[in-house]
This record gives C-alpha cells, sequence and structure tokens, in this order.
C-alpha cells in the first residue's frame, strides 16, 4: 500500500467515523428525548446538531468518493457527476458558510444547555425535576467536550506547524 492509498483510507476512515457519530447524536437525542425534564434542549441539542452535521458529512463524503475515483481511474476520463465542480460551486459553498455559521452558534448554545445542567443533574431519580437520562446527558457531555478537546489539540498543531515551519527556508531569525 502507497503513501497516497494510506492517506485515503485514513480518511475514508475518519469519514466513517465523523458519520456514525452523527447518527448517534441523532439516535440518542431521538430515544431519550423525552427523559431530560432538567433541560428538555439537551435532546434536542443532540438532534439539531447532527442532522446540521449531516450537510458538511455528506459533502466530504461526496468528495472523498470523487478523490477515490481519481485514484482508481485508468483510462482517465471524466465521470458523469463531478462532485469537485460540486463543491467548488457558490451555491454549495454558501450553504457550507450559512450552515457552519449556524453550527458554532448551535453550539455555543449546546455548552450552556449541557455544562449549566452538570452539578445539579440527577442521572437516579426519574420523578426528579432535575432528572436527565444518564445515556443522553453522559453522551452529550462527552461529546461537547470531546469537541473542544479536538479543537484545542488542532489550536496547538497549527501553532506548532507555524512555529517549525518560521525560518525553514534558511531564512536568518535575528
Amino acid at each position: 500500500m502507497g503513501r497516497g492509498a494510506f492517506v485515503l483510507t485514513c480518511k475514508n476512515a475518519s469519514r466513517l467515523l465523523s458519520f456514525v457519530i452523527i447518527l448517534c447524536m441523532i439516535i440518542v437525542g431521538g430515544v431519550y428525548r423525552e427523559q431530560c425534564p432538567i433541560n428538555f434542549l439537551i435532546p434536542i441539542y443532540l438532534i439539531v446538531y447532527g442532522v446540521f452535521l449531516l450537510v458538511p458529512t455528506i459533502g466530504s463524503i461526496v468528495h472523498g468518493r470523487q478523490e477515490e475515483d481519481e485514484s482508481n481511474a485508468e483510462d482517465g476520463g471524466a465521470s458523469q457527476l463531478s462532485p469537485d465542480q460540486l463543491m467548488k460551486s457558490p451555491i454549495f459553498s454558501c450553504v457550507q458558510g450559512v450552515v457552519g455559521c449556524f453550527l458554532f452558534g448551535w453550539f455555543i448554545a449546546g455548552n450552556v444547555w449541557v455544562y449549566s445542567a452538570y452539578p445539579v443533574v440527577e442521572r437516579n431519580n426519574s420523578t426528579s425535576p432535575d432528572y436527565c437520562h444518564y445515556v443522553l446527558y453522559d453522551f452529550a457531555f462527552t461529546l461537547t467536550t470531546l469537541v473542544w478537546i479536538t479543537l484545542a489539540l488542532g489550536i496547538c498543531a497549527g501553532v506548532i506547524t507555524v512555529v517549525c515551519s518560521v525560518g525553514k527556508d534558511g531564512e536568518d531569525m535575528s
């Protein structure tokens, strides 16, 4: 397996993992939608976030499919459907931008709903007004926290990349 095939396999695996997580968000939010009286918006947060994450994820999967088709093409001919042209179209870019802005705002709202319930959430007594089903709450809390961790790691990786690339071309830094 060459380097290009390995990279393509890793990209496809990460796209598949993202898709599975998104489906879990929608399913967990839907199954436990009536089981969180402490804040009825927590399951809605998962459902809406999952549904709106499908737009960029499907775009990524379509784009990844095109990369795979190009790497497997032997005759060099163009396919009938050009996902790359779709991904570069102004309409698709506009939709991606609007969805991205909405997701950012929805994520911040979800943080408020999930983290504000943390000190008082009741996982055992389903008759308590502070109850939230443990699967629902723990999934929402873990997912939200993992997004922050991933964001922090991405920022660190970006800073390290910039720092390591400064002066790489033989320029004198002093």
